[in-house]
């Protein structure tokens, strides 16, 4: 006969912008931001992409680009 012995661990608090800990992700980001915003150099500032394609392809991916930037400095 196998014993089973089981230990409920506990979930840490994450830690999130200025140091602040909650135990959920969501809230946590909602509320103090991502771990690390105010210090400088820790995140990247760019995100560096490519493409290979047909140049009609390769177009389209450049206009989809430049409208997803426009979008997303709206909904900031």
């Amino acid at each position: 006969m196998t014993i089973l012995k089981i230990k409920y661990l506990e979930e840490p608090n994450l830690q999130f912008g200025g140091y602040f800990e909650h135990p959920d992700s969501k809230t946590g980001l909602r509320e103090f931001g991502p771990f690390g915003k105010n210090i400088s150099g820790l995140h990247p500032t760019e995100i560096r992409i490519g493409f290979v394609g047909t140049k009609e392809t390769l177009n389209w991916a450049q206009e989809w680009i430049v409208k997803c930037g426009d979008d997303l400095l709206w909904k900031m």
